[in-house]
């Protein structure tokens, strides 16, 4: 992979199973412009497990490793699975033990049109008004991994546009940090 962790990856897996990888090269895009922008949220997630894994588990479960990439910004998110989740050059990450809603942080995803935008609006505002305050910062990934850090108590994407490369790195990532991810079942998902 060429990235600077602790992982190895020839030595993580087992040498006569086949692994795959899950890249999203870019998430984020839309913070670049044409001018300069003096700290753009665009990170690059890779997400690695074992094929055979896929029979017995869950597509999103049988993630093993995971890192994701800070490009602007300098900071390296990883996680194996069983082992936690870090940092590079920080250290271990742990997620926000908060559970009063009138103290958290809400990261939300509003990436909707007109009548959609509305409707999703109507369901999520009585959680909004409640909470202390809410942010976004134009890639989901790592509005997943301020969720990972605590730096958010909460993450929520209603715009239907997480796709499964978006979480699979990001989800492992939580869930060792000691945070939970939940997929609505009306999520779509598309490759």
């Amino acid at each position: 992979l060429g990235l600077q962790n602790d992982y190895d990856i020839e030595n993580e897996f087992n040498a006569n199973s086949a692994i795959f990888v899950i890249l999203d090269p870019v998430d984020g895009s839309d913070n670049m412009r044409p001018w300069r922008t003096p700290s753009p949220s665009v990170s690059v997630s890779v997400a690695v497990g074992e094929i055979s894994s896929l029979t017995t588990r869950e597509a999103f479960d049988a993630v093993d490793v995971g890192v994701v990439i800070d490009i602007f910004n300098d900071r390296l998110y990883s996680a194996e699975r069983g082992k936690g989740a870090t940092v590079l050059n920080f250290g271990e990450i742990r997620s926000s033990l908060n559970e009063n809603i009138d103290e958290a942080i809400i990261g939300a995803d509003f990436d909707l049109q007109k009548d959609a935008f509305t409707e999703v609006g109507n369901r999520l505002w009585p959680l909004l008004q409640t909470s202390k305050c809410q942010r976004r910062l134009g890639s989901s990934i790592l509005d997943f991994m301020k969720v990972a850090c605590g730096e958010y108590d909460a993450f929520c994407s209603l715009g239907y546009r997480i796709k499964f490369h978006d979480l699979a790195a990001a989800k492992l990532i939580i869930e060792e940090a000691g945070g939970m991810v939940e997929i609505s079942s009306d999520t779509e998902y598309s490759s």
